[in-house]
């Protein structure tokens, strides 16, 4: 809650100029930053001892892995639904967004498609690796890579061929061409003249979002096979 006001009247009611747009596309950005690293990082010692005790659970015939798992999603992502809404609401008006209220509900579904893949992601991490600390390393460098093959720098002309297609498995690419997409997309001006330049535009706002959807699927029904792997 503290973050969300900070953000939220760091960029109090923008306008329409250069330094408003740049605003925006801060906001924009940390929320897509914000929306992968909370769910990601946070949750996976959670998620390594829920592991831990259906592992001895199952041993003594106590629980199955169906169960268990659907379970600790619905509570968890529950509640990322409430932080994620939460957060929408209170960035998305006091910053002063597109409006009308529709662009605010594809931000919000936006950011929770994208916390969907992040739980997935953390979760997958934690069932194919024992050691807790490994778990930790291994997402904070994902969590690194996805950063930094995002935003403006996935179409940067300077990134090397080879390492280009990076930004294609990263959420917060994804996320956040929706969210500037949504934002800036069909209104003209600076916004929408900056997405074109940074090749922002070539993916719009459902396409991005069906792959968020689509990631976070995959990534659920592997995590769903490798915890009931692991924990055998």
């Amino acid at each position: 809650l503290t973050l969300t006001l900070m953000i939220a009247f760091s960029a109090f009611q923008l306008e329409n100029d250069t330094f408003s747009v740049r605003a925006r596309f801060n906001v924009l950005f940390y929320s897509a930053v914000l929306f992968q690293f909370f769910p990601f990082i946070l949750f996976l010692s959670v998620c390594y001892r829920d592991k831990w005790v259906l592992r001895r659970e199952r041993r003594d015939s106590l629980a199955r892995v169906s169960p268990a798992y659907l379970s600790g999603w619905l509570l968890i992502y529950g509640f990322r639904f409430l932080i994620v809404t939460l957060f929408s609401c209170i960035v998305y008006f006091i910053v002063g967004l597109r409006l009308p209220f529709n662009y605010a509900l594809v931000f919000w579904l936006t950011l929770l498609a994208e916390a969907w893949v992040a739980m997935g992601m953390g979760y997958l991490i934690v069932t194919l690796v024992e050691n807790v600390v490994i778990a930790e390393t291994l997402a904070s460098l994902i969590l690194l890579v996805c950063i930094w093959y995002s935003g403006d720098f996935a179409y940067n002309p300077e990134c090397t061929w080879i390492l280009r297609w990076i930004a294609y498995l990263s959420p917060i690419f994804y996320s956040f061409n929706a969210l500037v997409n949504n934002e800036f997309r069909g209104v003209g001006g600076k916004g929408e003249e900056f997405i074109k330049e940074s090749g922002l535009d070539n993916f719009g706002v459902w396409p991005s979002i069906g792959t968020l959807l689509g990631f976070g699927l995959c990534y659920m029904i592997i995590g769903y096979f490798a915890l009931s792997y692991s924990t055998r």
